[in-house]
């Protein structure tokens, strides 16, 4: 059937993808996923920043994880630069909290001890974070780059969002607390870094993952960063909810440029 199949198929026709092409490079110039905004020196550090720093100052041998949910992926996969042939492992939109440590620690014994770097948020890393001690007793060169935002930075935008502030479990305030995350690389014997802010954050990333064996970071990050693009809902007049089509993305563009950006004709709101 395969090869039957394989007889039938026509070459393929590539005559077309000019006009596509032209118009896909004019959209990824003016609608950066990292923007100026972003690099800005002075401040917490941006995760749309960091993820640029970290795909371009990684190897093309280094594995890269995005862990569990937040903005470990929400932001860090979004905005992270792969370079050709380089892999990135996420949880394909499950959002599994704790997936991040266990899951670098199979990447990185899987590809032979490559160097592994995982981004994961200060919540979602706790869940397995007894597995630093594997990491440890084989010295597994994996950089944990841990995005510390006062906990569920993610639960805390959607209590804000839909009932106008964080009401429960989702920082300090409202009754969630983080280690120190220095303080736990110390209980497993592995080195620790504190990044404060992005003054000199390619600098300090490079100095990282220049160093050997297993490093636990802790990068100071914006606690509640717009995540953008994203689907966003709106409420109406009776109290429901109804989410934007997906190629209507926060922030709005005004209905001039959506509709120009539009080859299909729109859904109706």
């Amino acid at each position: 059937m395969l090869a039957q199949l394989k007889a039938l198929k026509q070459p393929l026709d590539r005559s077309h993808w000019a006009d596509w092409n032209k118009r896909a490079a004019d959209w990824k110039t003016r609608y950066d996923v990292v923007t100026d905004e972003h690099r800005k020196p002075e401040g917490l550090v941006s995760i749309f920043h960091l993820a640029e720093v970290i795909g371009t100052e990684s190897k093309q041998n280094d594995k890269l994880v995005s862990g569990s949910s937040g903005s470990g992926i929400e932001i860090f996969l979004l905005a992270c630069p792969t370079r050709s042939g380089q892999r990135i492992f996420h949880t394909a939109g499950l959002g599994a909290m704790g997936y991040g440590l266990p899951m670098s620690i199979g990447v990185c014994i899987g590809s032979g001890s490559r160097q592994t770097i995982l981004v994961d948020g200060d919540g979602g890393f706790q869940f397995n974070i007894q597995e630093l001690e594997t990491v440890r007793r084989l010295q597994l060169p994996i950089k944990f780059f841990v995005l510390n935002n006062d906990g569920y930075a993610s639960i805390r935008a959607s209590q804000k969002a839909y009932f106008g502030e964080a009401q429960i479990g989702a920082d300090a305030a409202t009754g969630l607390t983080v280690p120190n995350l220095s303080k736990i690389a110390a209980s497993y014997d592995i080195p620790a870094v504190v990044i404060e802010d992005q003054s000199n954050l390619r600098e300090e990333v490079r100095r990282i993952l220049a160093m050997p064996g297993p490093v636990l970071v802790d990068v100071r990050v914006i606690p509640d960063e717009v995540r953008a693009p994203r689907l966003q809902s709106y409420q109406r007049p009776d109290g429901s909810f109804v989410s934007k089509p997906l190629e209507d993305l926060f922030p709005f563009l005004s209905r001039e440029e959506f509709l120009a950006n539009m080859i299909v004709k729109p859904l109706p709101e």
